[in-house]
């Protein structure tokens, strides 16, 4: 009887399977059969992991002896000498005897002895490396004619090659001469080509000592790199014939449960269904046919071959593929009915995380990796696949986490600023200290009441109210020019003007009086933006952030009244920023922080000051006149650019929530409301540290 799970009809795309009574019949003794082949096939598979792992820990030690060897290898000599001789120690008895160990104990193949497993794992040389181990003394022979120095082995030649043709596997003669034939082991015509084309390309060089040196020198390298790949793929090869002797011993239960095939084809018929099949596989999967030439062939594949496991694996991803629930959950009653679904459901989960693994090499830096990512594993299939599922939406969650914290620290990095000379900072009541050079009005700022928010850079310093108004320090003749700006929500000054947010996303834009009021770079051009949701000012730019996580720019970048337009491709890559939660503006590049905690940086790269690529879980960022700060999401602090006078000296900070750079210092505040500074400003900030800045911490 079958349960409500099962059903006997299989149909999709105008397909259907539909099998006769005698079948059924068959099918009440092979469901049986297929669900105890399944207990131990998945017996055999735990057997397996445990055997993996063992294998593992058990090499740990013989590859550590086989890598010390191999350092000790620096002459050509060294390599005729020894090179072979290394990895057939490591092979047989290292290898061997811990194949023996593992066999003994996961088996029931008792008699195998460590000679005879070093003997199956370390293969004789085929002709053709026979062929290039004779080539390879020609060249000896030539190359050391010209090189007086190794003539000796001109005169061993001979002799080494009559011991070339010894057809025993355990080797004759001494060194690698004698070992050479009897040492190679899975790799050998590949691998073994490599290591003697190695050597004899780096004695291909003229008499020139200079030359010789370094032509003996590269063939050691590629011999020594050479002998290394041979050891991996004899430690692969080795846990590969644990696994074959385990399989046997899984085949061989399986077998006694006697299994009848309900359909039998002659060996040619056989041959010729396989290759079909494959055929059909490997097209769908490479995309030359699509499931409607795809599907009916599963169809017939299944009608020839009811208990192949694998053509039901492929319908369940076809379906997996089309977003088709419906067809994944008929397919599986349909495996039901045969006694394949617990089998179907281990091997879907078993490819499936077999996928997960090669999908590990994909970053995961930005959201959009992992958006990625989960496209990429929404197809797969069991246990592996869910765990994977909810371990990548965990990750979009902590970008979220990310972006909030990047939201909420927004307002406290400007309770701080930095000017050229200055630091500046809000005090718990609202009004602002400046600590540093007292020069053209910088320290003028008692007028500063109710302040939310401050902007410096070079000796200036702005000012955000409450009430939505802005002041400024400065003379009477220098300062900013923002009287009756109001309804402004953000804030930021340049080296000659500044800009303001206004309730809406509008901008204003202002000039400083008496500082070179004849340049215009095109810094103010900002009237016609909409949406803004964050603004930063650079010496002679202005660059905002939009409300879609896009960038706008306007101005020249440039110091010292010299204005540089960017070039086309700084602009292009601006243009192509998105989902940016703010921006950070030094004298000739700009810092875009993205809301997964990644960072994007455009402009002069001179002192490295745009490499943040690396950088991940940031919250904030400053950006001084060539060097470029990061908070992270702990506490800590990136740095990169210059750092000629220390300014980035911010490895050791900690506790810190906010950050400011300007030209040549930086400064940040801690959790406990303190600050710290980096840079040649810090002697004249010695005070700093007593600094107790109005936040919400």
């Amino acid at each position: 009887m079958l349960d409500s799970g099962t059903s006997t009809t299989l149909n999709f795309m105008g397909n259907s399977l539909h099998f006769e009574a005698d079948f059924w019949k068959y099918n009440e003794t092979r469901r049986i059969q297929e669900e105890k082949s399944f207990e131990i096939i998945s017996r055999y598979f735990s057997i397996n992991g445990n055997l993996t792992r063992e294998y593992k820990t058990l090499v740990k030690s013989e590859i550590d002896k086989f890598n010390s060897a191999i350092e000790k290898i620096n002459t050509l000599d060294a390599v005729l000498e020894r090179g072979m001789l290394v990895l057939e120690d490591f092979v047989n008895p290292g290898l061997a005897e811990i194949v023996r160990r593992l066999i003994f104990k996961y088996t029931s193949h008792d008699e195998m002895t460590t000679q005879e497993i070093g003997s199956t794992l370390i293969t004789n040389p085929n002709a053709q490396y026979a062929a290039l181990y004779n080539s390879f003394y020609n060249k000896l022979e030539q190359s050391f004619i010209q090189a007086d120095e190794m003539d000796r082995a001109v005169k061993n030649k001979h002799e080494a090659m009559r011991q070339r043709q010894t057809p025993h596997v355990s080797g004759g003669g001494i060194g690698f001469k004698g070992a050479m034939y009897g040492a190679m082991g899975a790799a050998a015509t590949n691998i073994g080509w490599g290591i003697l084309q190695g050597i004899s390309d780096g004695l291909e060089y003229p008499s020139d000592d200079s030359k010789l040196k370094e032509a003996k020198l590269s063939g050691v390298v590629r011999a020594k790199n050479d002998i290394v790949y041979m050891g991996q793929e004899e430690l692969r090869y080795a846990l590969e014939f644990c696994k074959k002797i385990l399989e046997t011993d899984m085949q061989h239960e399986i077998d006694e449960l006697g299994i009848i095939e309900y359909r039998t084809y002659p060996a040619q018929d056989a041959e010729k269904i396989k290759l079909r099949n494959e055929n059909y596989d490997e097209a769908y999967r490479e995309g030359d046919i699509d499931e409607k030439r795809y599907v009916p062939h599963l169809f017939c594949a299944i009608g020839e071959v009811p208990y192949d496991i694998k053509q039901y694996m492929n319908f369940y991803l076809v379906a997996a593929r089309i977003g088709d629930n419906d067809l994944k959950v008929q397919i599986m009653q349909f495996a039901a009915a045969l006694g394949l679904d617990k089998l179907l459901d281990f091997m879907l989960d078993r490819e499936s995380a077999a996928q997960i693994e090669k999908n590990k090499v994909i970053p995961e830096r930005t959201k959009e990796d992992v958006e990625q990512k989960i496209q990429q594993t929404k197809h797969l299939y069991g246990k592996s696949a869910k765990k994977e599922i909810d371990r990548l939406n965990e990750k979009i969650e902590y970008f979220k986490e990310i972006a909030k914290t990047q939201a909420d620290y927004a307002k406290l990095q400007k309770h701080i600023s930095a000017g050229n000379d200055i630091s500046a900072y809000i005090n718990p009541n609202g009004t602002v200290s400046i600590i540093g050079t007292d020069e053209e009005g910088a320290f003028k700022v008692k007028h500063f009441k109710n302040i939310k928010a401050i902007s410096s850079r070079c000796k200036l310093t702005i000012g955000l109210c409450e009430d939505g108004t802005v002041v400024s320090s400065g003379s009477l003749l220098h300062r900013a020019n923002i009287q009756g700006w109001k309804d402004i929500t953000d804030i930021s000054m340049g080296a000659m003007h500044c800009a303001g947010i206004q309730k809406g996303g509008t901008v204003l834009g202002a000039k400083v009086s008496g500082y070179k009021d004849d340049i215009d770079y095109g810094q103010l051009n900002v009237s016609a933006w909409r949406n803004i949701v964050y603004i930063a000012c650079g010496p002679y730019y202005t660059v905002g952030v939009k409300e879609n996580g896009t960038v706008v720019f306007a101005g020249y970048f440039g110091s010292g009244g010299v204005g540089l337009q960017p070039s086309q491709e700084v602009l292009q890559k601006i243009s192509t920023w998105t989902n940016i939660s703010t921006v950070a503006a030094g004298v000739d590049h700009i810092l875009g922080l993205k809301k997964d905690g990644t960072v994007v940086a455009v402009g002069d790269n001179s002192e490295h000051q745009c490499e943040v690529e690396a950088w991940n879980d940031v919250v904030a960022i400053a950006a001084g006149r060539a060097h470029s700060i990061g908070l992270r999401f702990d506490g800590k602090v990136y740095g990169a650019g210059a750092d000629n006078v220390h300014q980035r000296n911010v490895a050791n900070w900690k506790d810190i929530v906010a950050i400011a750079a300007t030209y040549d210092h930086t400064i940040g505040m801690k959790t406990d409301a303190t600050l710290v500074a980096a840079g040649p400003a810090y002697a004249k900030h010695v005070h700093v540290q007593q600094a107790i800045v109005s936040a919400d911490i």
